[in-house]
């Protein structure tokens, strides 16, 4: 029982981790096309900050229910 839990935990972690990868991947893909072109300092700005969310979410989704 306890293991069947934990393996519906961690594919639900993978699949959220994989969901989201898609969509960044998406938004870039298409981030000119939605927001036009970004020639001053905010587009590698906010891609930073893309990043650092990123990192966060991913952590939480891997991390959050183990710890």
């Amino acid at each position: 029982m306890k293991h069947e839990r934990i393996f519906r935990n961690s594919v639900f972690s993978a699949f959220g981790v994989f969901i989201y990868t898609i969509a960044v991947g998406w938004l870039m893909f298409n981030g000119e096309r939605i927001f036009g072109s970004m020639n001053f300092f905010l587009g590698p700005a906010l891609l930073l900050m893309l990043f650092v969310l990123s990192a966060a979410v991913v952590v939480m989704l891997v991390f959050g229910r183990p710890v």
